[in-house]
Parts: C-alpha cells; structure tokens; sequence
C-alpha cells in the first residue's frame, strides 16, 4: 500500500504537499483551540477516554449558536462511536439533542424515504402475489369444485412461480385426482 506514504497530490498541473496527522497519536487539547475541531479531539491519545468524553461534551455545551452546537455534537457522537460504547456516549450526550441536528436529520430522513421505498416494493409484491393466488384458487374452485383447508395450505406453500405452472396446468385438469398429481409431481420443488 504505498498510497498510505505518500505525501502529496497531484493531478495534471497542481501538486499539494500534505502531511499525515495521526489522530490517536496527538494530545486532545490540540483540538479544544477551535469548536470546529472538538469531534476530533474523542479520537485522540488519552488515558482516560471517559475523562476526555465528558471534556468535549462541556466544551461542546458552551457554543451559543444552536445550530453549530447541535452540529458538532452530532458529528462528535457519530465519531465517539469508533472509539466509545453506546452507553458511554449516552451518558454524556442527549439522544434528543442529536436528533436536532441536520445532519441526524438528513440521516434520518435518508433512511425513512428508503425505508418506504422498500416497503411499497414489499406491499405491492405481496398484494400482485396475493391477487394471483385469489385469482388461482377461485379457477380451481369453480373447475374442480370446492378446496378443503388442506388443498389451500398446499397451495399457500407453492412459489410464485409454482403457482404460475398450476395456473397452466389448470387448463388441463379435469377432475380433484389431476390437481392432486399435480401438487404430488410439482408441488415439492423449490
């Protein structure tokens, strides 16, 4: 991995020089000098990480503006999370306070929107599938007659594929003994 030693960045006509911080390796209080720099200092080199925790937490509690203290406290939990358990963090953050936060909200908001998504995708599957098994077992009904509870669970059991072939084969049943050959041949498979 060379890219780990190198120092500068070049592209076309530009190099930038660069030099490597190794957070864990430097003192917290570098990072207390500037409010923008405290979610970094739960990353650095200390003895008493739990010490540390609550430090930033106090420097953190004394930004006037909301917005931008609300900010770093969301970023300072979600890197204290590398380092420190959830309840550690709990400890000396309020949940409320992160979930304030734009970019908790932008998260959270993410989430939700993919998590609908996902749900209309799982509904309409399984209404499309419900639909067709309705659609089949009345078929069957009104071609074989009246299905008892255990021809239904049978039928439950089917892949949405199974069900497609019986729906076929449906064509050619003239009688309970055919749909029962069926499910015996075609109903065991995957």
């Amino acid at each position: 991995m060379p890219e780990v030693f190198q120092d500068y960045f070049q592209q076309q006509q530009t190099t930038h020089r660069y030099r490597v911080i190794r957070l864990w390796e430097l003192e917290p209080q570098l990072f207390f000098e500037l409010p923008s720099l405290l979610p970094l200092a739960v990353l650095a080199k200390t003895q008493a990480p739990e010490q540390l925790l609550q430090q930033v937490s106090q420097q953190l509690d004394r930004i006037e503006d909301r917005t931008e203290q609300l900010n770093l406290k969301a970023a300072t939990q979600i890197l204290a999370g590398i380092k420190f358990t959830d309840a550690m963090i709990e400890q000396f953050f309020q949940e409320e306070l992160m979930q304030e936060s734009v970019i908790y909200q932008k998260i959270f908001n993410r989430g939700i929107a993919q998590g609908v998504e996902q749900g209309l995708q799982q509904g309409l599957q399984q209404g499309i599938e419900e639909g067709e098994f309705t659609l089949l077992t009345k078929l069957l009904s009104r071609r074989l007659g009246l299905l008892d509870a255990a021809v239904l669970k049978r039928l439950r059991q089917l892949s949405r594929l199974q069900l497609e072939a019986l729906g076929e084969a449906l064509l050619d049943m003239q009688s309970r003994a055919d749909l029962d050959q069926w499910l015996a041949t075609y109903g065991n498979e995957p």
